[in-house]
């Protein structure tokens, strides 16, 4: 157990998941973002390449609200540098995963320490001495760039402006990247593209001619009652834009019009994996990761750069599309 000693009102601490060690020699790193040093460690006390669960904390914060709301950028932050350098990480949700009784803190009190949950995120809390945490054994896992992911944390720069879908698809993505099974990796990370597909809408002029179908229907005497039906739901259908053609349409936005045969053929893949078109056997169900995670992880970059300058920085490099 380690334990805070500030003379500061109120410290966060941000415990998250990663996929890699950080590939950085000792014990911890500290570096700068918007001016708090931040302080990155990994669970047990072990070598940074060593560790699974990480922390990254900072002080002198004169309320809980402006620790919290620090944390929350630096998880945000942490999402778009593990899309942009490939390591994957879950920031939580700000629940306690390992949790203790009232006896328990409160014998510790005795002691002399205040014993805080471990909380699976953004854990706010007065910075007195004697405030520390248990922690279980982890990992080890394959080291990651440490010092490009801290590069991105620090450049990147805060929105509160960037669209909901926008941040579950961010989430998303990391969470397709910490799966270790191959279909459920290509199907999250095409999901993630869904997620932002979803606010694209026909035009005023393509709803007319939808609906112009749906009276052509209607006035239709050669069809049969359930004949008519049939075609009135597959009218209805069309009525929400489809996400081959939503991201399509993101992409030519984007100025991607040449992604636009890959996703449409990685979009055939994960239907035929999902919807049991046809069997897709395990080395098939890998050919798709990496083509879904790369497409995927560009078009979440892209959309973000409108919001987080530098998100997208060196796309080629950092996210190549498979040849």
């Amino acid at each position: 157990m380690g334990f805070a000693a500030h003379d500061v009102p109120f410290a966060m601490r941000l415990r998250f998941w990663a996929t890699k060690g950080i590939g950085a020699p000792g014990k911890s790193l500290k570096f700068d973002v918007a001016g708090h040093e931040v302080t990155l460690s990994a669970s047990e006390d072990r070598d940074l390449e060593l560790s699974g669960w990480y922390f990254l904390e900072a002080f002198g914060f004169t309320s809980a609200q402006e620790a919290q709301n620090f944390g929350h950028r630096l998880a945000l932050r942490l999402q778009i540098a593990s899309v942009r350098e490939g390591f994957g990480v879950d920031t939580g949700h700000d629940n306690p995963g390992l949790q203790f009784s009232d006896e328990t803190k409160a014998l510790s009190a005795k002691k002399g320490a205040i014993l805080r949950d471990n909380v699976h995120g953004v854990d706010v809390f007065p910075d007195l001495p004697g405030t520390g945490w248990l922690e279980f054994k982890a990992t080890g896992r394959i080291a990651a760039q440490a010092d490009r992911m801290i590069a991105d944390v620090q450049r990147l720069t805060d929105s509160d402006q960037i669209p909901q879908p926008m941040l579950d698809a961010l989430r998303i993505w990391n969470e397709a990247y910490i799966s270790g099974e191959p279909a459920s990796k290509a199907a999250l990370a095409i999901a993630a593209v869904e997620m932002l597909a979803q606010k694209e809408e026909w035009s005023a002029e393509q709803k007319q001619v939808v609906e112009k179908l749906r009276s052509a229907v209607d006035d239709e005497d050669n069809l049969a009652e359930g004949e008519r039906e049939e075609l009135k739901a597959a009218i209805q259908r069309i009525y929400k834009i489809g996400v081959i053609e939503g991201v399509r349409r993101i992409l030519r936005s984007l100025g991607q019009d040449a992604l636009i045969k890959s996703w449409v053929e990685l979009y055939k893949g994960r239907s035929r994996l999902l919807h049991g078109l046809a069997y897709v056997d395990r080395p098939t169900q890998v050919a798709l990761v990496q083509p879904a995670l790369a497409i995927s992880g560009r078009i979440i970059l892209l959309s973000l750069s409108q919001y987080v300058p530098g998100a997208a920085d060196d796309l080629d490099r950092i996210l190549p599309i498979p040849a």
